[in-house]
């Protein structure tokens, strides 16, 4: 199928064919118009092509919740509540949400929150799992005649009754 946008793309200094498909990974997106790899390097972190396209309440950051059109200070709170009493993440009295819904559990919240927490609920755009992992390893030479350094990321889904599916992998 030839979508509008391959004129665009077939007069470039380097033509190519409008995909019209699934992102396969994230540097795939410098083919997208406009797409600079300063952007890229600015959002690689907080972007996945691999998802279903839901986040995960529990893990999400401040500053994807905020893209996400949440104001600074509420997705600062949740991220706190998130973190238990002691104020410290990955100890044993962090809060987890078990449904979206839980959020509004939180406390008391503004009007203009509520309005849009309700908007990205009702949209289907927060779970409270998640099935995709990205792991990042680097491991250093300590030699001191051939010091070196490898970066390895990989990507994987968690797959039911089945060993993790391999998405990407890369070495540098």
């Amino acid at each position: 199928f030839a979508g509008a946008e391959n004129k665009y793309y077939k007069e470039l200094d380097k033509p190519y064919q409008c995909k019209n498909g699934e992102f396969e990974f994230v540097e795939e997106l410098l083919l997208v118009r406009e797409m600079t790899p300063e952007i890229l390097d600015k959002i690689k972190e907080v972007i996945t092509v691999y998802s279903k396209g839901k986040i995960n309440i529990n893990t999400v950051d401040a500053f994807t919740l905020y893209a996400l059109g949440l104001n600074q200070d509420f997705a600062r709170r949740i991220i706190e509540f998130r973190r238990g009493g002691d104020g410290k993440s990955g100890t044993e009295d962090d809060e987890i949400f078990k449904t979206a819904a839980d959020i509004r559990k939180m406390g008391s919240l503004f009007t203009e929150e509520a309005t849009q927490l309700n908007s990205l609920i009702s949209k289907g755009l927060f779970s409270v799992s998640s099935d995709t992992f990205r792991v990042n390893s680097t491991g250093r030479s300590q030699e001191e005649e051939d010091s070196y350094q490898r970066t390895i990321t990989c990507v994987f889904r968690r797959q039911k009754e089945k060993p993790p599916k391999i998405l990407y992998w890369r070495e540098e």
